[in-house]
C-alpha cells in the first residue's frame, strides 16, 4: 500500500489542465490525501496543488466524471470497501485549508458496497456519467441519476462470474455505453451487457503463471493469481487488451472468443502493472512495469 499514487484528469475542455490525485502525504506514509492539481500555463511539466484534503482511509482507485457541478465528481475506491464521491468544485473552493476529513464538505456520498474487500478499481461510464462501476468482492454498478447521496446499486448481470472473488480491473467500453469488462485475480475475464443484464463473453487467461505455484507439490493448495488491468480499443469496439503483473499481454476480440488475436510477450521481465492506448495513434500501446521499463 505504501509509496504509490493514482491520478485522473478532469473531463471538460475548460478544465483540461486540471487533474485529481490521491497519494501519501510527504513525510507521512500512513495518511493519504486527495488533491486537485493544475498544470502550469507556461510549463506543462510543472503543476501546482490547488486543493487538498486528508483521507480517513487509503484510496486504491479514482475516476473523474461530469455528472454534477462545473468541475464534476471524483469517485474513490477505498481500502475499506466503500466507494466515496467528492464534489470537485467544493474541493477547489476549500483550497489547501483542510487539515482533517471532518472539516471538508466535499464528500457527497460514502457507500460501503464491497464489504470485506478493497475497491481495486472504479470508473465512471464515459458515455453515461450517472453510472459508476467498481470492482472489489465482485462487480457492482452504482446509478447516481436520482440520488448522489444514496445511489442505486446493482450487479451487471448473470451468471455472476466474479461473486465472492477479488476483482482487480473493470473497464467501460468506449463506444457502446452498456458494455463493461472485468477481471478477477484468478485470470477470469468477463464482458457484461448491462442492457440485457447478462454476461456475453468470458475467458480464463491461459497465460496465467505463478512462480510460487507447483501443482505437483504435496500440500500445495494455492492457485496462481495476478493483478489484472483491462483497456478497450479506441478504434475497434469489440477488442480489448488485458495485462497482468506476471508476463503476457493479450488482445481479445468478442467476435473470436476462442483465442487471442494478439499476444505480446517478453516485453517486461516482471509483467505489466498498467497499459494505455494512444488516443492519437491507435497502433501504439504504452505499458509500465516493476522492471523499470515503459
Amino acid at each position: 500500500m505504501k509509496g504509490y499514487g493514482i491520478a485522473s484528469w478532469l473531463k471538460k475542455e475548460e478544465y483540461k489542465n486540471f487533474f485529481v490525485s490521491a497519494s501519501y502525504l510527504q513525510g507521512d506514509q500512513g495518511t493519504m490525501s486527495l488533491r486537485v492539481n493544475k498544470l502550469s500555463d507556461s510549463n506543462k511539466r510543472e503543476y501546482e496543488q490547488v486543493a487538498s484534503i486528508p483521507l480517513a482511509n487509503p484510496c486504491k482507485s479514482i475516476s473523474v466524471g461530469n455528472h454534477s457541478g462545473n468541475m464534476g465528481l471524483v469517485a474513490g475506491g477505498m481500502d475499506d470497501g466503500s466507494v466515496m464521491l467528492w464534489d470537485i468544485d467544493t474541493l477547489y473552493n476549500e483550497g489547501n485549508n483542510i487539515t482533517s476529513p471532518e472539516q471538508s464538505a466535499a464528500c457527497v456520498s460514502a457507500q460501503l458496497v464491497h464489504e470485506g474487500s478493497a475497491v481495486n478499481d472504479v470508473e465512471f461510464n464515459p458515455n453515461l456519467q450517472n453510472l459508476i462501476a467498481s470492482g472489489g468482492s465482485e462487480v457492482l454498478i452504482q446509478d447516481i441519476q436520482h440520488s448522489v447521496e444514496d445511489p442505486n446499486v446493482f450487479t451487471p448481470g448473470e451468471p455472476n462470474y466474479h461473486e465472492q472473488s477479488i476483482v482487480t480491473a473493470i473497464s467501460w467500453n468506449k463506444t457502446v455505453p452498456y458494455i463493461l469488462a472485468s477481471a478477477r485475480n484468478n485470470g477470469t475475464v468477463a464482458v457484461w451487457d448491462l442492457k440485457n443484464s447478462k454476461a456475453i463473453f468470458n475467458l480464463k487467461d491461459p497465460n496465467l503463471v505463478s512462480y510460487n505455484f507447483d501443482p505437483y507439490s504435496e500440500g500445495s493448495n494455492e492457485a496462481p493469481t495476478a493483478n489484472y488491468k483491462i483497456i478497450w480499443s479506441l478504434q475497434v469496439p469489440t477488442q480489448f487488451l488485458i495485462c497482468n503483473d506476471n508476463e503476457t499481454m493479450t488482445m481479445w476480440d468478442l467476435r473470436k472468443p476462442d483465442t487471442p488475436v494478439l499476444s505480446l510477450s517478453d516485453l517486461h521481465s516482471s509483467g505489466a502493472l498498467s497499459c494505455a492506448w494512444c488516443p492519437q495513434d491507435f497502433n501504439i500501446i504504452a505499458s509500465a512495469s516493476n522492471d523499470g521499463k515503459t
